[in-house]
């Protein structure tokens, strides 16, 4: 790359860095506001398999579910095969589901789990 090409370059990567940062900052600061309703972008998913992730940063083939019999679950749907439980609600201490929106715990079956291990 030439001088003005490498300047360009630099330019791009500062533009494109303070624009996430404002993206961001503006984000908080609406959390912040009493206004705020959480969508799906705050939901954070821990389980065996998984970090404490946003489902927003996890991949397409996952799957949140609730129902009235069998509470709240994550799938795993790969393309053209037979979903995976990976957590559940009331799934036992293997399969274990913490699901957080906002720093709202809305389920902890882990804990759960604990308990009736001790």
């Amino acid at each position: 790359m030439t001088g003005p090409d490498v300047l360009l370059a630099i330019v791009l990567a500062g533009l494109a860095a303070f624009v996430l940062y404002q993206m961001a900052r503006r984000r908080e600061q609406a959390k912040r506001d009493p206004r705020y309703e959480p969508s799906y972008h705050d939901l954070f998913i821990t389980a065996p398999d998984i970090e404490r992730t946003s489902i927003f940063n996890l991949g397409y083939n996952l799957e949140v579910s609730c129902t009235r019999t069998g509470g709240w679950r994550l799938w795993a749907k790969p393309f053209d095969k037979m979903s995976t439980l990976l957590g559940g609600e009331y799934d036992g201490p293997d399969r274990w589901l913490i699901l957080d929106v906002a720093g709202h715990v809305i389920v902890n079956s882990r804990d759960r789990a604990d308990e009736d291990d001790g």
